[in-house]
């Protein structure tokens, strides 16, 4: 194998440091200037991976990147950086479109995984004006004891004394965000998370309320 080979092999196990930028790594300089095939990379260093054409050792044109977190941007490159349409798909099912520019966003939008548009002002979704959840507002409301409890049909089911927190449930003993499963640790809330997660969040047993006539119900 030449000495170019070696080095475009190399190029591609280069890591994309983070969504929010990709800097540029230094350029393999025996790399031909006509080099752009289709290839597949995993760096086992920094367990990232890359589906896409090279040119001159660098990842170029549409391509697809791994983090080792389990994001995955699938979009353009140019010379090793995110650079023009691209998307950060999140594992959750979540994605953040935007246009890029050397490896920085400009002017993206998160779109949730059942297709709401999250709005960073004058957001209307879940108010206290409209409670509807998105399935609801595409599909309609479901009729007197099919109501729903969460976005999700069914919803999912979250251990006695725990909060769902939509990614999964909050154990309050343990102080985590736990996935639905049960497998993984997904977060560590703030304090004024779980403050709000404890006064806001579906709670996974009934509490007592006072109706307005007066009398006591059992609510989730």
């Amino acid at each position: 194998m030449s000495d170019a080979q070696d080095e475009a092999r190399e190029a591609t196990s280069r890591t994309v440091p983070t969504p929010a930028s990709a800097p540029t790594a230094p350029p393999p300089s025996a790399a031909p200037a006509d080099a752009a095939t289709v290839t597949q990379s995993t760096s086992r260093l920094s367990g990232t991976s890359y589906e896409g054409p090279l040119k001159n050792g660098w990842f170029e044109g549409s391509g697809r990147y791994r983090f080792p977190n389990g994001v995955v941007y699938e979009g353009q490159f140019h010379k090793g950086e995110f650079h023009g349409d691209g998307s950060l798909i999140y594992p959750n099912g979540g994605r953040y479109v935007a246009k890029w520019d050397r490896g920085f966003a400009v002017g993206g939008q998160y779109v949730f995984n059942d297709g709401l548009l999250y709005q960073d002002r004058g957001w209307q979704y879940l108010t206290r004006k409209d409670r509807r959840f998105y399935s609801e507002v595409l599909h309609g409301l479901q009729p007197a004891g099919n109501t729903l409890l969460t976005n999700e049909v069914p919803s999912p089911l979250i251990p006695y004394g725990c909060f769902d927190t939509g990614n999964g449930y909050f154990e309050p003993e343990l102080g985590h965000i736990i996935s639905y499963d049960g497998h993984d640790v997904l977060s560590v809330p703030t304090q004024d998370e779980m403050e709000w997660i404890l006064t806001y969040c579906r709670k996974g047993f009934d509490v007592k309320v006072r109706s307005v006539h007066g009398g006591m119900a059992a609510a989730t």
